[in-house]
């Protein structure tokens, strides 16, 4: 009896004295075999063509609070939100690297969006006079829809700030750069190679295509001298015909690059953010001009640009574990650009091309595994601190609390570094929000900031 009152009595201190890891816990259940595991296909079903939710038994909502001990102080969880699962039946792993292209496939391209030529070269100050020149036009037709109330009657303060202290100024200085760049030569003939690394070049309409590999990735940027920039950020979804209309065109210009699959993911309104943050009105200044986001798709699956993982406020992980951040190549994102139903601008950054299929379909683990592993890891993956620059500081605060509401989850496909590599894996993932993602093959947590 004496010993297993010790017993129980150590047990119990060991429970109530667990520290807090100074690190992120990768959790990993097979121990480094992700290779292994992703040439291993699934067991044979007796419904081959079982989706992915039936096969890894997702529901159609997680609700959930959790709470628990982090670093500085005490975190509580609300989880209320769709698992969102892509209606297919097959996950592939690929090898991917970022996309390269041979001097024909330029030359194809250029010809596709440019024309058969002649071609020239870029001309850096008729650009930035050709957009100074557009975001005018665009200016002043905004201030001349204020004057006609386009907001709705009342809200005079508002129409007044918006007036003189932003469309005002920023016409003024759209101006004052039209003229430090319209002393600008005659185009010259272009003097590049579809070989060249960086290449670049425009047609005598306007319209320019440049190709730009860095060393953390490639850009694909197709412009006109009709672009303008959009500055609002209160993304959408689609509302009326004319949106939807073209959303359509838009993905059609994008797919028809070849690179993949690209479907509009949200769009923004030259002045989405005006009317909702400062009118509140559904009517607004009407330019006809907006941009979208769109998403890279391989077999069915989306690929989310998102390239961060909350860990708390201020940096404290970094300052706590004394481990330096290093940001990783941002994932694969798409953005163009529509001017009065033209498009005027469509960047590609970072397009990947699959190199090998290294599973035709690979094995998941089941999401209630997943679930697991987010319960247990959230806790170990936050950290919480005052905005002090000595962490010596933090140990004399009073512990505090804080909230994290999750209202996404969702299965899609991530870029992932390969172990000692230049290339990288395609890889199925589960992300709650921004706060953790973790690797539906083998259950590891994937930074989304390093890109591993």
């Amino acid at each position: 009896m004496k010993k297993l009152f010790c017993l129980v009595l150590a047990a119990l201190l060991l429970t109530a004295c667990q520290p807090t890891p100074t690190e992120d816990v990768v959790v990993n259940k097979t121990e480094g075999r992700l290779e292994e595991l992703i040439v291993t296909q699934p067991e044979a079903s007796e419904a081959p063509e079982m989706t992915v939710r039936a096969r890894v038994n997702a529901p159609e909502r997680v609700k959930e609070d959790l709470s628990g001990h982090v670093y500085g102080g005490e975190l509580s969880v609300h989880i209320d939100a769709p698992v969102t699962v892509p209606e297919v039946t097959r996950v592939p792993v690929y090898t991917v690297r970022f996309k390269t292209f041979s001097p024909e496939e330029k030359e194809a391209l250029t010809k596709k969006l440019l024309g058969d030529g002649p071609y020239f070269d870029g001309n850096r100050d008729r650009a930035i006079y050709a957009r100074c020149d557009n975001m005018v036009k665009l200016y002043t037709a905004w201030l001349k829809a204020l004057d006609e109330g386009c907001y709705g009657p009342g809200q005079q303060e508002n129409y007044d700030s918006m007036r003189n202290a932003n469309l005002l100024d920023n016409i003024s200085f759209e101006m004052k750069d039209m003229q430090r760049h319209s002393d600008f030569p005659a185009p010259e003939p272009w003097t590049g190679r579809f070989s060249d690394e960086r290449f670049g070049l425009e047609n005598g309409q306007g319209k320019g295509l440049s190709i730009t590999p860095w060393e953390r990735g490639v850009d694909i940027g197709y412009g006109t001298d009709e672009d303008v920039d959009i500055n609002s950020y209160s993304y959408r979804l689609p509302k009326t015909d004319r949106e939807k209309e073209l959303c359509a065109m838009v993905e059609t210009f994008a797919n028809d690059l070849g690179f993949t699959e690209a479907r509009t993911w949200d769009m923004t309104g030259v002045d989405d953010d005006i009317r909702e943050g400062l009118f509140h009105s559904e009517t607004g200044f009407e330019y006809d001009s907006f941009q979208f986001q769109l998403l890279p798709y391989y077999d069915g699956i989306p690929s989310y640009p998102d390239s961060q993982t909350y860990t708390g406020p201020d940096g404290v992980k970094e300052r706590v574990t004394h481990v330096p951040y290093e940001q990783g190549p941002q994932q694969e994102r798409i953005e163009a650009t529509v001017v009065k139903g033209e498009i005027t601008s469509l960047n590609w950054y970072n397009a990947l091309e699959i190199v090998s299929t290294d599973s035709e379909n690979v094995q998941l683990l089941p999401f209630e595994e997943i679930m697991d592993i987010f319960r247990s890891q959230i806790f170990r993956s936050i950290y919480l601190g005052t905005s002090d620059e000595d962490p010596e500081l933090w140990k004399n605060e009073p512990p505090h609390s804080e909230e994290l509401t999750i209202q996404t989850v969702r299965f899609s496909y991530m870029r992932v570094k390969k172990p000692d590599s230049s290339e990288f894996w395609l890889l199925p993932v589960w992300d709650f929000e921004d706060c953790m993602t973790i690797n539906a093959v083998d259950g590891s947590i994937i930074n989304r900031g390093t890109g591993y």
